[in-house]
């Protein structure tokens, strides 16, 4: 099991304690209230992304971040926006992953939640079939799927600490 670093930072435990937060809303439906945490979590991450002792930490939390807001604007009837969301983490990520001027540890995360943005992009296109035309763009984009993992739908969280709801 993964172990929370010893030393992890204040924006760490904020962003943790902000997705509680919105895990929380969702869970009970309040979804404007879940995205405003959710959006305030990804602004944690984007603002403290070197702040995060491992690499792949940073990469989870803004991972996580991103799920929650696609599942979140789903919920409220936004399926543009969700697939936007959905296609705009997937395309950072391929991009982060070969990138030969990052760090290796930061290139090497970024290849590994490559295969959960992956699913979140499948299974919202067998959900939104609307949005098919600009997944499928998204997804054409990688030669080959990457070993992919089932994610329930919902909030999500990748680091200790924070529970998913479903």
């Amino acid at each position: 099991m993964h172990q929370t670093p010893s030393a992890e930072p204040i924006a760490g435990e904020h962003w943790k304690q902000t997705t509680r937060r919105g895990n929380a809303f969702f869970g009970n439906e309040a979804f404007e209230l879940a995205l405003q945490c959710y959006e305030q979590a990804r602004d944690i991450v984007l603002l403290h992304f070197d702040d995060w002792p491992q690499a792949d930490d940073a990469v989870a939390a803004l991972v996580v971040s991103y799920l929650n807001l696609a599942d979140t604007h789903a919920c409220l009837g936004r399926p543009q926006v969700a697939a936007t969301t959905l296609c705009a983490i997937h395309n950072s990520l391929a991009e982060a992953a070969t990138d030969a001027d990052l760090p290796s540890p930061l290139r090497s995360a970024a290849g590994r939640h490559l295969r959960e943005t992956w699913t979140a992009l499948v299974q919202f296109r067998q959900q939104h079939g609307e949005q098919a035309e600009r997944i499928d763009a998204t997804l054409a984009r990688r030669a080959r799927a990457p070993d992919t993992v089932l994610l329930p739908p919902g909030p999500h969280a990748a680091l200790p600490g924070v529970s998913t709801l479903h």
